[in-house]
């Protein structure tokens, strides 16, 4: 019987041990139809959240409306998205055999309606499918297509992205959380959102005690 806690799961290394690659992308999640102002914003906060609402509005500020609205906006991403993929790879690292690969998707596609580096924006380029997107492509965006796709194909063969003639991606391991921005330009680096997911780490561990 699989147990109905996935944290069980993987703690005890009952996961289906194999290469991942998984990752999410920097506008995804977006909060459509009304935004709280900061005030509301902070009154939900201290109602959810209780004793970690602080740690909670320092993750996700909310000094003025502005900033409110952007905390809404980052919140809904990490909630929905981010904090899921990075949980996921964070476990599989800790007692899995098998690497880990996680990206981070900002490439913004030229042309209307912009909505930044929306939910599934990636897929066309790492499917190598853009001719069948009505956008003003540029160089860099086939150029990028280019190596995604290569990068997808090589894990879907190997288990491992990366080959000959593409940028080195770093695999994500328990002591070293390194991604792959995938944008305006290739950088392994950190992962982003770090203070969120580990603000997150902490109700969750919360909320599996109560």
């Amino acid at each position: 019987m699989i147990p109905n806690d996935i944290y069980s799961i993987f703690k005890n290394g009952q996961q289906n041990d194999v290469p991942l690659l998984t990752g999410w992308n920097a506008d995804e999640g977006l909060a459509f139809g009304m935004l709280q102002d900061a005030a509301a914003f902070k009154s939900a906060a201290e109602k959810k959240y209780g004793s970690l609402a602080a740690d909670f509005l320092k993750a996700y500020p909310a000094d003025n409306n502005e900033q409110a609205a952007q905390s809404q906006k980052s919140l809904s991403r990490d909630q929905l998205f981010g904090w899921q993929n990075y949980t996921w790879a964070k476990m599989q690292a800790n007692t899995g055999k098998d690497k880990v690969f996680l990206y981070y998707f900002t490439r913004v596609p030229p042309g209307k309606p912009v909505y930044g580096a929306f939910h599934s924006s990636e897929i066309g380029y790492a499917l190598h499918t853009l001719d069948r997107w009505d956008r003003p492509w540029e160089s860099w965006d086939r150029e990028l297509s280019d190596i995604m796709s290569s990068y997808w194909v090589n894990f879907a063969a190997q288990g491992d992205p990366n080959g000959s003639g593409l940028p080195v991606w770093p695999a994500f391991e328990k002591t070293n959380f390194k991604l792959m921005e995938l944008g305006n330009q290739l950088v392994a680096r950190d992962t982003p959102s770090q203070e969120q997911f580990d603000f997150m780490d902490k109700y969750q561990a919360l909320l599996r005690k109560n």
